[in-house]
């Protein structure tokens, strides 16, 4: 249980950074894609381009793209490209918005339209929304799945503390009758708990270690761009690893009270 916890708690944890991530980067933002013209007449194309986008009431900022950069971003679907390619690139615009929930890209889409035929806008809200939902629909899915599993250890430590109490029933008669209180009992019961836990939880945890280093060096071969941020921070750290230390303080409260109300009815 600590296993699929810790792996479902790092599933949770890396559902949120890429929400956060695309949420941070592309909500605010539009591009504009201008083709290129044959006649050599970009640099004053672009210029006109800029000076409309930048007249549209709620732009914050547009910026030209420079054409290194553009290669960059094809690098990992064409590959490298010779310095002497003569492959027409459009022109990438770079557009911040002040409010992004009150603009609209069709009023940009529509100045442009006028002015530089050919335009296109790209509104990265569009492509956003669904991975945000989607985002919040794993972490939200890790979240109850991290619950069902401390439900069901603390079902299973029930359980067998039931059966331990039924299984030493005569020992635990005699040590009443010697004097011995309820909560000296429970804490037998208690610190063999313990003991079990810990051992359960380390062994889990280094599983589930071991299973997410290989998920990321599996992760490192394979182009980052179509991957969420698998980066560990430490207080990413410290929310799987809080999963192992759940799991032994709960097996210890659910062993003590489930002995300390058994011990009442036996009574």
């Amino acid at each position: 249980m600590v296993f699929l916890g810790s792996l479902t708690a790092a599933f949770a944890v890396i559902a949120n950074h890429s929400l956060r991530s695309w949420d941070n980067q592309l909500t605010g933002r539009l591009t504009i894609q201008i083709p290129p013209l044959e006649n050599g007449a970009d640099s004053a194309r672009l210029d006109q381009a800029l000076e409309t986008i930048r007249g549209v009431p709620g732009v914050a900022t547009a910026d030209v793209i420079e054409p290194a950069t553009v290669s960059a971003l094809l690098e990992p679907w064409i590959g490298t490209l010779p310095a002497d390619a003569d492959l027409p690139m459009p022109h990438l615009i770079d557009v911040a918005v002040n409010d992004p929930h009150d603009f609209k890209s069709t009023d940009l889409a529509e100045a442009l339209a006028t002015v530089v035929p050919g335009a296109s806008v790209d509104d990265h809200r569009i492509f956003l929304v669904g991975l945000i939902k989607l985002a919040g629909t794993v972490r939200a899915l890790a979240i109850i799945t991290v619950v069902i599993i401390g439900m069901s250890a603390v079902a299973a430590v029930v359980f067998a503390t039931r059966s331990g109490l039924a299984i030493h029933a005569p020992t635990i008669e005699l040590l009443h009758l010697m004097g011995a209180p309820d909560a000296y009992i429970a804490s037998l019961f208690q610190r063999h708990a313990l003991l079990l836990g810990l051992r359960g939880s380390l062994l889990g945890a280094l599983v589930a270690a071991v299973a997410l280093a290989s998920i990321a060096r599996l992760a490192t071969e394979i182009d980052t761009a179509l991957l969420p941020d698998l980066a560990v921070r430490p207080l990413d750290v410290l929310i799987i690893l809080a999963v192992p230390v759940t799991a032994v303080l709960l097996v210890m409260a659910t062993a003590r009270l489930t002995v300390l109300r058994s011990l009442v009815r036996m009574a």
